[in-house]
């Protein structure tokens, strides 16, 4: 679902219509650092739909390919342990400071819990290594975080 092209194309939101139920959350609390009020990315099916549609924030890579590591399942819940691999790309609304085409790799995991009826994922919750991934694409999100405030 998450894959792109060469030139950072995600699969079609249709694919996420084929996959989630219409109450999926998908919780990542570690997807923008040091603000975990940003921890649920999609609260339902037309929230990541939507977001599939609007291409242009989704170039900050390209050939993204994902190699499954690891998976478990037991009753209605699925771990799966993954690595992604992929290219640096470009656009104005992204903070990639790296030259396009620099390799980006780093691995997560997933915990799905699948609806049992239709077989669709119904919640996601999310862990994946985002400072090497950050790192990757030049951004600098270590800084900020050790800053010393004085009084």
């Amino acid at each position: 679902m998450w894959e792109t092209d060469s030139k950072g194309t995600r699969h079609s939101p249709d694919v996420v219509v084929k996959t989630v139920t219409p109450d999926f959350e998908l919780y990542d609390a570690g997807i923008v650092p040091a603000n975990p009020d940003a921890a649920f990315l999609y609260k339902d099916r037309k929230a990541m739909a939507d977001d599939f549609a609007d291409a242009s924030k989704w170039v900050s890579e390209t050939d993204e390919k994902y190699n499954l590591i690891f998976s478990f399942a037991s009753c209605d819940m699925v771990g799966v342990r993954w690595e992604m691999h992929g290219k640096s790309g470009k656009h104005e609304n992204t903070t990639v400071h790296v030259p396009v085409g620099s390799p980006v790799e780093y691995k997560g995991i997933d915990i799905l819990q699948v609806d049992l009826n239709t077989r669709m994922i119904r919640k996601a919750v999310s862990s994946a290594d985002y400072l090497n991934y950050y790192a990757a694409l030049g951004m600098d999100v270590l800084a900020p975080a050790l800053k010393v405030k004085t009084c």
